[in-house]
Order: structure tokens, then C-alpha cells, then sequence
């Protein structure tokens, strides 16, 4: 298993169950784990926003469809102080913090992530550090994360509804692996 793992596949293949089993199997196994999300905000069933949240705790609306302010990405307006406070606060912890046997989890990278300029910065920094990454992104061709995925210590992990109860197992496998750093 190559360094760092980019979790892809198609909308609903299950990368966020993969991210969040992995992150739980990595909490048995002691293993120290950094890492940020973001989850839909439902009201009476429907979407009408995006949580971010760390795994130290901090959590804000990245994206809402109440938003006045902030670029746009489908019906959303994006907060991109939320995504820098949350997501780039975790990052600068998992880089000041972490080991070299520790795991940054980052789901996603995904189009609201990136229109922060130090989210992309801090997410090449990170892919240049001490920790392991294990990151969803979106499947479709964008600049930066292409760059991300040709990179030679980037795995591509492709995700489906036939794989993704397999694949937490093999990851924290893989992540947890002292001095596992090839391809």
C-alpha cells in the first residue's frame, strides 16, 4: 500500500462508511487519528446544507442554502472561514501533533473544500509530512486533485457497494504498518 490512500468512486459508492469504519477500527487499534468531515444538514428530508467537522471536536456550516454570502457551488453558498477554522485547524494539529505513525483523515476533497486557497495549501503540506492521509474525493477531473492523484506515494482505492464493507479492514491494515511507506 502506497503512503497515503484517495478513496474514490461514484456518489453513494459508500467512501464516508469506509472513512468513518476506518476511522473507529484505527480508535481500537490505539492508533493515533486526525481528520475532518462533512455531513449533509437534512430538514424535513431534504439537503439543505453541509456540516464540516474535526475529530478534535470543532464543527460549522460549511455550506447552506441560507447563505447571502460566500462563492457558490450548485444551490449552496460556501463559508470558506468554516472550512479554514475546521479543516485547516485540523491539518496544522495533525502536522504539529502527529507522529509519524499517525493518519489524517480527510473527507472530502471535494469542489466547496477547494475554493479555500489554504485548505489546498495545507492539504499539500500534509501530503509532504509525517502523517499517513486517507482521503475521499470527487471522481471527476479538477486541477488540484488530479495533482493529488498522480502523485507516486497517492494510492487510488476505488470504492463500490461491493467493496466498501472490505475495505476498512485492509486500510488500517495498510495505514498501521510500521515503516509501510512503498508502493
Amino acid at each position: 500500500m502506497k503512503r497515503h490512500v484517495l478513496l474514490v468512486g461514484a456518489p453513494g459508492s459508500g467512501k464516508t462508511t469506509v472513512v468513518r469504519r476506518t476511522i473507529d477500527a484505527l480508535a481500537q487499534r490505539g492508533a493515533a487519528a486526525f481528520g475532518f468531515w462533512t455531513s449533509e444538514i437534512r430538514v424535513a428530508g431534504r439537503r439543505v446544507g453541509f456540516d464540516i467537522e474535526s475529530l478534535a471536536g470543532a464543527r460549522r456550516v460549511m455550506a447552506h442554502v441560507d447563505f447571502t454570502h460566500g462563492p457558490a457551488v450548485s444551490r449552496y453558498r460556501v463559508d470558506v472561514d468554516a472550512v479554514d477554522a475546521v479543516a485547516v485547524g485540523e491539518i496544522a494539529r495533525a502536522l504539529r501533533e502527529g507522529a509519524g505513525g499517525a493518519v489524517l483523515v480527510m473527507d472530502e476533497i471535494g469542489k466547496m473544500e477547494m475554493l479555500s486557497p489554504r485548505l489546498c495549501d495545507a492539504v499539500m503540506r500534509a501530503l509532504d509530512g509525517p502523517v499517513r492521509i486517507l482521503a475521499t474525493a470527487m471522481s471527476k477531473p479538477h486541477p488540484f486533485v488530479n495533482a493529488v492523484k498522480h502523485r507516486p506515494d497517492v494510492g487510488l482505492v476505488d470504492v463500490t457497494r461491493a467493496t466498501r464493507d472490505l475495505l476498512p479492514a485492509m486500510l488500517v491494515e495498510g495505514l498501521t504498518r510500521a515503516g509501510s511507506c512503498g508502493g
